[in-house]
């Protein structure tokens, strides 16, 4: 992924950094500025202060993953015609959330959950990203309704929102080391996601 050439761009990425090599308590503005190779009064050009870039830089945290995944999906739409072509595809994108490589994202998204329980501005910013997430993915599933291979009675973004959530929920099965019963997760995750969507849809 191409570094971000926007200076306010920038400044979260390095903070993101920051959080993940040190936390967000250790989290200091200069050190930001000193990555990015700005001033630190700068900063307070593009945020009002700390806690306004914590806010950002943990939402861009929470984000990571979430739309890269929606996006892998709406790719994949482009390319399918049938309903059993779309079945693949969604079990390929689970398949793909449920990997090791995906398991710091997970990870990630409940320690900013945490975070913002306790902080007003950082829960707002979060409930943002993640409705701009339930959007991105919504927008995938209601093309797929159209085609009528997604029951008409259930609101596409909502329908994200579940899915997000399901997928987010394996960190209960990651604190195993061994990952004991991850394959009867994946295939239970998966099998629920498709009733769901499905219903009693038979379209074609």
């Amino acid at each position: 992924m191409a570094r971000p050439t926007d200076t306010r761009e920038r400044l979260i990425e390095a903070a993101v950094e920051l959080i993940e090599e040190h936390g967000v308590s250790r989290l200091r503005l200069r050190e930001v500025a000193a990555r990015v190779g700005i001033q630190e009064p700068s900063i307070y050009s593009f945020f009002k202060g700390r806690d306004d870039l914590v806010a950002e830089a943990s939402a861009a945290r929470y984000q990571r993953g979430l739309l890269d995944l929606s996006a892998v999906f709406a790719r994949m739409l482009t390319t399918v015609t049938t309903h059993d072509e779309f079945r693949a595809a969604v079990t390929t994108v689970l398949s793909a959330a449920f990997t090791e490589e995906r398991v710091p994202f997970r990870w990630a998204r409940i320690g900013v959950l945490e975070l913002g329980r306790t902080r007003p501005l950082l829960a707002a910013r979060i409930l943002r990203a993640q409705e701009e997430a339930d959007e991105t993915l919504g927008a995938t599933i209601r093309q797929a309704a159209e085609r009528g291979w997604i029951r008409d009675d259930v609101d596409p973004v909502m329908l994200a929102r579940w899915i997000i959530g399901l997928v987010n929920a394996r960190v209960f099965l990651e604190l195993d080391p061994e990952r004991r019963g991850a394959s009867d997760w994946d295939r239970l995750t998966t099998e629920a996601v498709l009733s769901m969507m499905e219903g009693d849809s038979t379209g074609s």
